[in-house]
């Protein structure tokens, strides 16, 4: 598949098969193929957490105010937390006076949820959920800026079409 096929047919998915599991070697390509991605200063101030099976469910059950119920039938999650930046982008931060840590994790997230999708694998992106509930029973000392759930979707699951603001909206050329 091309970028712009792949761009096309890629969408958050709610319903994961729970009879199919994303494999530790898939997981951990994708994972590879994402931390290629630029940063700041090639600081890399993130740190990239890979969860499967049972501490998946850890994950699964940390949902805020019931929210994501669909994350039950998920079994592969990859957290991503804020690291420290190198001294470089220290100092660009100071000086522009901005954060590149959420931008750089931006990119990352889209990389990964592209790689996956590249290899058929669906994903949805999660910024609501119980952070002092997971890192404590996972027992990692984190900053977690996202989480991303991944998985094979259930059997006739819609595709649904892009539902985009107007490119005149959004896009200006000079």
């Amino acid at each position: 598949m091309n970028f712009a096929e792949l761009m096309n047919v890629r969408q958050s998915c709610r319903s994961f098969n729970p009879n199919k599991k994303v494999e530790k070697d898939t997981l951990l390509q994708i994972i590879e193929e994402a931390r290629l991605s630029p940063s700041a200063c090639n600081s890399q101030a993130y740190k990239i957490f890979a969860v499967q099976n049972e501490k998946a469910e850890i994950i699964s059950a940390a949902r805020v105010m019931g929210m994501n119920k669909f994350l039950k039938d998920c079994s592969s999650y990859i957290l991503i937390a804020e690291d420290k930046y190198n001294f470089t982008a220290k100092i660009g931060t100071e000086l522009f006076e901005t954060d590149f840590r959420s931008i750089d994790i931006g990119i990352l997230t889209a990389n990964i949820v592209n790689a996956a999708t590249d290899k058929n694998i669906q994903t949805c992106i999660l910024g609501a959920f119980s952070e002092k509930e997971i890192l404590k029973k996972l027992n990692i000392n984190a900053k977690l800026r996202i989480i991303i759930a991944l998985g094979y979707e259930t059997e006739n699951y819609p595709h649904r079409k892009k539902s985009r603001k107007d490119k005149d909206k959004v896009v200006q050329y000079i």
